[in-house]
């Protein structure tokens, strides 16, 4: 199956960018997109990224690419 990442242009310094990877097997999608983001060599934590899905809802912890094949990641910021 074809699970397709778009981060945000905030994450890739200009542009947005997508990643779709071939999958063989269901997946939780943090790890998913954990691995695309190390691989990608981007200095940013997991934790500090908000994945929603392509319509803007925000994806849980326990949900696959079984059930879930886009989602779109954006760096979380904090401050007041």
């Amino acid at each position: 199956m074809e699970f397709c990442i778009e981060l945000s242009s905030s994450l890739t310094r200009g542009d947005k960018k997508r990643q779709c990877i071939e999958l063989e097997e269901c997946r939780p999608i943090y790890a998913v997109v954990d691995k695309v983001i190390r691989e990608l060599k981007l200095p940013v934590n997991l934790e500090n990224l908000v994945i929603l899905t392509d319509i803007g809802n925000p994806v849980k912890p326990e949900e696959d690419v079984c059930r879930i094949h886009e989602v779109v990641v954006i760096k979380a910021f904090s401050g007041g």
